[in-house]
């Protein structure tokens, strides 16, 4: 069973080989989002270097680019504009978990969804 379309390999190759102007498409997110919820300094990006593993901590991998997504619609912007692209995405909560799994390992942008905090409806 089939649960969608899977990417080509080209596609998944260009991903880990992408080298991307960051301040380019740090400029281009900030036309689709708030300036505000798009970071590209050096320094605000070591914040999204990392998560609770030991791993991440001996091995610290900076994303080019960071989001701070307040609603869905800021993530489909986002990833619409990376796919568009060919700029690998990973996608960030809070940071707690122990396998590394939120390491931007081939750079692109990390999009944190940790400011989408608010229940807006419970389907019970």
């Amino acid at each position: 069973m089939q649960h969608g379309p899977i990417a080509p390999f080209s596609r998944i190759l260009r991903f880990m080989n992408t080298t991307i102007d960051a301040s380019k498409v740090a400029g281009d997110l900030r036309g689709l989002l708030e300036k505000s919820q798009v970071f590209d300094a050096k320094s605000e990006l070591l914040n999204f270097s990392y998560d609770a593993s030991f791993y991440s901590h001996l091995h610290a991998r900076s994303p080019d680019i960071a989001v701070v997504a307040r609603s869905g619609e800021d993530v489909a912007r986002t990833v619409k504009y990376a796919y568009e692209h060919d700029i690998p995405v990973t996608a960030r909560g809070a940071a707690t978990g122990q396998m590394g799994g939120v390491i931007p390992v081939h750079g692109g942008i990390v999009i944190s969804m940790n400011a989408m905090n608010n229940i807006l409806e419970i389907d019970g």
